[in-house]
């Protein structure tokens, strides 16, 4: 089910149901700052202008912290503050669909993108997620960086396990960009396969 970015977030999960999969995450940020990630670079900070991103993401284990309903719910879950909006909308659709789906009871800053959606002026605003056993996150972000519409900020961010790879991008385009992207997996299944 594809909903209207503009007025409700959307989530999209594709493939036959199983526990693991790679997945697509859409953010904005309201205003442009700089963040520092962890121990990324040594914990210089990185310029993120305001404006929509996306993360890639992966998850493949069968139940836990490892599986992908709730490394989802994770992504969707602040430390010390609100959720993000998306979050029972997220569980409901992964319930639907047959996936674990357990929230977290809490979350600490593990990896670079948790820094990011941490923040108060970064919002979820939707999911894709790609339901296969195939390990093809690193392809998928590499896809993605190629893309004229898609800023790569700071080489290796969001990618400390794909050496060279950045796995989260800013999208200086807009929404219109996810909204096409997102039609796109769900109408060829096969996109990123």
């Amino acid at each position: 089910m594809m909903m209207n970015t503009n007025t409700a977030p959307n989530i999209l999960l594709s493939g036959p149901a199983q526990t693991g999969g790679v997945y697509l995450l859409w953010i904005t940020l309201t205003r442009a700052q700089s963040l520092s990630f962890g121990k990324f670079r040594r914990g210089e900070p990185v310029h993120l202008p305001a404006g929509g991103y996306v993360y890639v993401g992966s998850a493949h284990g069968q139940s836990g912290a490892s599986s992908l309903g709730y490394r989802l719910l994770r992504h969707a879950t602040r430390r010390q503050s609100s959720p993000h909006h998306i979050r029972p909308l997220l569980l409901n659709r992964l319930q639907e669909k047959g996936l674990p789906a357990k929230l977290p009871n809490q979350k600490s800053l593990h990896w670079h993108i948790d820094y990011l959606l941490e923040r108060p002026d970064a919002t979820l605003k939707g999911i894709v997620a790609i339901l296969t056993e195939q390990r093809i996150e690193a392809r998928i972000a590499a896809a993605l960086a190629q893309m004229p519409e898609t800023q790569v900020l700071a080489p290796g961010l969001g990618a400390s396990d794909h050496a060279g790879g950045t796995h989260l991008l800013h999208v200086p385009v807009g929404e219109a960009w996810w909204v096409a992207l997102t039609r796109q997996i769900r109408d060829d299944g096969n996109l990123f396969l």
